[in-house]
């Protein structure tokens, strides 16, 4: 829930239970207070006292204080903080409710704001997520929200989103509808906002192709398109919410973290922020994705490397890497001691065919376990993909010594997105990796963002590696720093 005031980047959000980290049990892990940061430049961050904690047994709010947003009042300054009351045995679980603050950092409930519930054609559960707005358009407030239809429809397609007007931020209309796709459960963390002549409505949904997504359109009531490159990252990237400064639009969303914190567990609820995403905006409306220039100037510090072939022919010059493998498969990695984070920055380039070609990421020298960052031109795509892939239970038992590699829900190739591939141009990689956060940026216009945990048992690994499958690459302006 972001808010950019006074000079400064405010990021109100929700954090779990300390005592709930890996944990998968929702009563659990979702008692949800809302903590509160803040930054001048994206790098240095203060941690303020929450903003909200869940409510006392008997309360709405009991069970956690969800979603919501935080805006500023334009005629008195005052700070209204509207969120999900959520008490998971009443009739209605979730309920829009209100806190407010004269100065933005300390909150009270507001028990005498007329609490917000779905209409009667509206499922009674789901309920949630309002993101407010001056809509300069209609010169009104407007609160979007999460819903889902009650009646009609394949039950697994009624997500909705609604919206409600206001002219005070006290007293609001009754639900209409904004969006209505019938392809989802439910659009979680809606926000909504103009830039140019475009409206972008955005949302997270957590079933089929999982991500934080956007429609366009010329008007605020839509019709809302799928635009040309939907979606800001992988599944792990969740429930983004952004603000603007004025002149630049930032986005920040959670990676998920999975139970017994290991990568052969299952994911859970939330994680932590990842670094904050600058969304940019293309002639035809569509939003790419680019790491902040704050946080790139802020892993300022070189770190000493030196490059180890595994397979092939390497040729090395300063701060660049050439390997010829034709019709074979060629690999290597940077040894290099580093803090927990660094960034490996570089410009990739195929000279000819149409092989696969990459980056290691946290990855063991036998590749097993190991993540690729792999572009494949034949495809025209990039994705985080693991190895060794999970086979049929029939082909690993005819050799025993075959990795039986998990199936999970995120298959191997966990995260995926277009991209156009050519011989001979060169590629931009900025990749960071920070403890189990591994977050790539490609071309200043796609973001991959995942977690990969240490392997199990203390296996040593490399953060960073190079390889190609058929093909000449060449790599150049290979830089490897760390924060200063």
């Amino acid at each position: 829930m972001p808010l950019f005031f006074d000079g400064e980047y405010h990021v109100i959000h929700l954090s779990p239970p300390w005592d709930s980290l890996g944990e998968i049990v929702p009563e659990i892990r979702s008692k949800d207070t809302q903590r509160h940061i803040s930054s001048k430049d994206m790098v240095h961050w203060t941690v303020h006292e929450p903003a909200l904690y869940p409510g006392e047994p008997g309360q709405m709010d009991e069970d956690g204080c969800w979603t919501g947003s935080l805006v500023r009042k334009r005629d008195d300054g005052m700070f209204y903080l509207f969120f999900t009351s959520f008490d998971h045995d009443a009739e209605n679980p979730q309920k829009i409710s209100l806190a407010t603050s004269e100065d933005g950092y300390h909150y009270t409930k507001r028990p005498d704001f007329p609490t917000l519930r779905p209409d009667p054609y509206l499922e009674q559960i789901d309920y949630r997520d309002s993101y407010v707005f001056w809509n300069e358009d209609e010169q009104v407030y407007w609160m979007v929200l999460a819903a889902r239809y009650k009646d009609g429809g394949p039950f697994h397609r009624k997500g909705v989103i609604t919206y409600r007007t206001s002219s005070d931020l006290w007293n609001w209309s009754e639900d209409h509808v904004l969006y209505s796709p019938w392809y989802m459960v439910c659009p979680e963390c809606p926000e909504m906002f103009k830039m140019g002549d475009w409206w972008y409505l955005v949302y997270s949904h957590f079933d089929q192709n999982a991500k934080t997504t956007y429609r366009i359109s010329k008007s605020c009531h839509g019709p809302w398109r799928t635009p040309r490159l939907p979606g800001f990252d992988g599944r792990r990237f969740y429930a983004a919410k952004s603000l603007t400064d004025g002149k630049r639009r930032f986005q920040w969303g959670n990676i998920y973290e999975r139970e017994t914190l290991t990568n052969e567990g299952r994911w859970t609820y939330a994680g932590d922020m990842a670094m904050p995403h600058e969304l940019l905006q293309q002639e035809d409306g569509t939003l790419v994705v680019c790491v902040p220039h704050e946080i790139v100037d802020s892993f300022g510090k070189p770190v000493p490397k030196q490059f180890k072939p595994m397979m092939g022919d390497w040729k090395e010059e300063k701060d660049s890497l050439r390997v010829e493998s034709t019709s074979t498969f060629a690999y290597g990695f940077f040894e290099e001691q580093s803090k927990d984070a660094v960034m490996l920055h570089a410009k990739l380039n195929l000279e000819d065919g149409y092989g696969a070609f990459g980056l290691l990421l946290k990855s063991t020298e036998g590749l097993s376990p190991s993540w690729e960052l792999i572009f494949e031109p034949a495809r025209s795509r990039v994705s985080i993909t693991r190895y060794p892939v999970a086979l049929d239970p029939f082909w690993e038992t005819l050799n025993p010594e075959i990795d039986d590699a998990p199936m999970e829900v995120d298959g191997p190739r966990t995260i995926e997105r277009p991209l156009k591939i050519e011989n001979g141009r060169e590629i931009d990689v900025k990749a960071f990796v920070d403890g189990s956060f591994v977050e790539c940026f490609v071309n200043d216009e796609l973001a991959l963002s995942y977690r990969i945990y240490d392997p199990t048992g203390g296996v040593p690994f490399h953060k960073f590696g190079l390889f190609v499958e058929d093909g000449t690459l060449n790599v150049t302006n290979i830089k490897l720093n760390e924060e200063v």
